[in-house]
């Protein structure tokens, strides 16, 4: 998978699942494994409707793309998780659609 196509299309799925209340999302693929890892950083405590949009986004990137094999999603808020590494962000309302 290349894996700026893959950003891309993540980018572009997250974007119609995201509410008001999604501060940023990260999306990363560890191809040795086919591991999707799909983050959803919230403004205050998720709400359900807030892990049904990580899910979709989810689902949607694993019917994109075969290679995944495995995903792990977290719906947690922003203080909960410190930014380790802002080339996985995909999705931030500060910053907004483009592409890092």
């Amino acid at each position: 998978m290349d894996i700026k196509v893959f950003k891309k299309s993540a980018q572009f799925i997250v974007k119609r699942n995201v509410s008001e209340r999604i501060a940023r999302v990260l999306a990363t693929f560890e191809p040795q494994e086919g591991i999707l890892h799909l983050i959803y950083c919230t403004r205050g405590t998720p709400a359900s409707d807030d892990f049904e949009d990580c899910e979709i986004a989810c689902a949607e990137l694993i019917a994109e793309f075969p290679e995944i094999k495995k995903a792990k999603t977290q719906c947690l808020s922003s203080e909960e998780y410190l930014l380790e590494n802002d080339k996985d962000e995909v999705f931030s309302s500060t910053v907004g659609w483009e592409l890092r």
